[in-house]
């Protein structure tokens, strides 16, 4: 029994010692898996501050590339900007140098021109006024026989201030209804010559006065629009309707411009080019699309056209003008309008010319002579005692010639 008990007593002990045994062993168990989920956390920890901080610096890299995108934006703004003020400017300067060296030609045309007229001027200043009372006398009246023309038409006058191509047209109707020959053409010429045409008879002989075509040269190298033909042709491919001009007005002026560019030209040839300059020039940009999908031939076809289709407009509202589909306003470009007023000043260029030279105007005063080596009155220049010309006469800028038709 007592065996037993012990037996027994050891057994509890065993089973004792056992359990604490196991009791320790669950115990590392435990702290060792509470261990590994401290460091598991602590790694998951690590693990989210890394991707958190990764991120930020994504964040911080994504703001600076795009703070770095619209810095360029905004320095190419600033680029393009300065190029189209750059653009502007040059276009501008560029410009005014066009302007600048038109003026400048034009000067430099004028006054070689005015001194040539000017020396002939004095120097057969005398000869004239022979002429003048040579023609002042009677003479006999120029006649042909009855069977010839009944009616005597008398030439009008020329006196240089009318279009040299027009009166010559009219003198040799009145010729051809008179019946004269060469001889009394320069005859009845000569007689119809008053003011400056006149004095073109200073630069002839006496041979070459009674030679009408040795006059008509003369005259057509003075007077005539030949030696503009290449303005005319410049100012005909420039030409564009005025705003204060009308249809009417601007399809006779592109006809004139095209007879005197091209006065040999066929005549379907002329009819042709006038229709084309009316078309693309005509200010209205509605009416002058309706107009270019017709396809004249001729300018009088033309200008009816335009006149109905303009008229058509007026009658009823447009609607606003729309680019891309938004509305805007017609805006007035200022280098444009420097373009028509240079436009504007070439087409009055030759036609000043002319004007001048017809009307005479020159650097006499009070009908004195003046020198053109010296400066001094009294003399010309070649009568000049002074050999060497006097350097600041011609340095002296001129005004431009507005200025000097309004003194």
């Amino acid at each position: 029994m007592e065996e037993q008990l012990t037996k027994m007593m050891k057994m509890l002990s065993e089973n004792q010692r056992i359990m604490e045994e196991n009791r320790k062993e669950d115990r590392r168990i435990m702290e060792e898996n509470q261990r590994i989920m401290e460091e598991n956390r602590k790694e998951d920890r690590r693990i989210m501050e890394e991707n958190q901080r990764i991120m930020e610096e994504s964040r911080k890299e994504d703001r600076r590339i795009m703070e770095d995108n619209r810095r360029i934006m905004e320095e190419n703004q600033r680029i393009m900007e300065e190029s189209r003020k750059e653009d502007r400017r040059i276009m501008e300067e560029n410009l005014k140098a066009m302007q600048t060296t038109l003026l400048n030609s034009r000067s430099e045309i004028l006054q070689v021109m005015r001194n040539e007229v000017d020396e002939v001027r004095n120097e057969m200043e005398n000869k004239i006024k022979e002429l003048e009372e040579r023609l002042q006398t009677p003479r006999p009246t120029i006649t042909t026989p009855a069977k010839f023309s009944p009616v005597r038409v008398q030439p009008p006058i020329f006196d240089g201030q009318t279009s040299w191509t027009t009166y010559k047209k009219q003198f040799e109707a009145a010729a051809l209804s008179n019946s004269w020959n060469d001889q009394q053409k320069a005859t009845a010429l000569v007689v119809a010559l008053r003011g400056t045409a006149l004095e073109i008879l200073q630069t002839l002989s006496e041979e070459n006065q009674k030679d009408y075509t040795a006059l008509t040269t003369a005259l057509e190298l003075r007077f005539g629009d030949e030696h503009l033909r290449q303005v005319f042709v410049v100012q005909l491919k420039s030409r564009i309707q005025k705003s204060s001009e009308s249809l009417q007005e601007f399809a006779a002026d592109v006809k004139r411009l095209v007879h005197l560019a091209y006065p040999e030209a066929p005549q379907d040839f002329q009819d042709r080019l006038a229709a084309e300059t009316f078309v693309n020039g005509v200010r209205d940009s509605e009416v002058r699309r309706v107009l270019q999908i017709s396809g004249f031939k001729k300018p009088s076809e033309a200008l009816i056209r335009a006149l109905e289709v303009d008229a058509a407009y007026n009658s009823s509202p447009r609607s606003n003008v729309k680019i891309r589909g938004i509305g805007v306003e017609a805006e007035v470009n200022p280098i444009q309008e420097s373009l028509d007023k240079m436009n504007e000043n070439f087409e009055k260029f030759p036609r000043e010319i002319i004007a001048e030279i017809k009307t005479g105007s020159s650097r006499q005063h009070g009908g004195r002579l003046e020198c053109y080596r010296c400066g001094r009155q009294g003399h010309i220049r070649r009568d000049c005692r002074i050999r060497s010309p006097a350097p600041m006469r011609r340095s002296q800028p001129r005004p431009p010639l507005h200025q000097e038709q309004e003194n």
